[in-house]
């Protein structure tokens, strides 16, 4: 049995082409079973290029407008902001970005998603009595 989608409302600045949206959307419901219901302005998560918006910037635009995603609680920990956030920053969703083109020209640039810090692991025990 497949597992029921749902819909997250989104809304977007006009200043990012309606197009763009409409090519990336589709990929991400495909992979997540998470479907967007377009909302004219304070949707769950919002795609915006206002620099004064605190978001994880995700991608960018000629000439130089980052596009942040940004959630409207205000809490980045909200599990489908995560879970977009995530697949924009994965090679798929990069992917989705960079292969769009409008009249022939690349339009979307991804950002370089953020280095996890390294996991340092320690084995704790004893290797000789692990031995026995």
């Amino acid at each position: 049995m497949a597992k029921p989608s749902f819909a997250v409302t989104l809304s977007v600045d006009q200043s990012i082409p309606e197009a763009l949206i409409k090519y990336i959307t589709p990929r991400f419901a495909l992979k997540t079973r998470i479907r967007f219901e377009r909302v004219e302005s304070g949707g769950d998560i919002q795609l915006s290029s206002d620099p004064n918006l605190m978001g994880v910037p995700v991608f960018t635009l000629k000439p130089n407008r980052t596009v942040m995603l940004v959630t409207s609680r205000g809490d980045q920990n909200q599990k489908q902001f995560k879970i977009f956030r995530d697949w924009l920053q994965s090679g798929p969703g990069r992917s989705a970005l960079s292969d769009f083109r409008e009249n022939g020209l690349q339009v979307a640039y991804p950002v370089e998603a953020p280095e996890e810090a390294p996991v340092e692991f320690v084995i704790a025990g004893n290797p000789v009595l692990g031995e026995k």
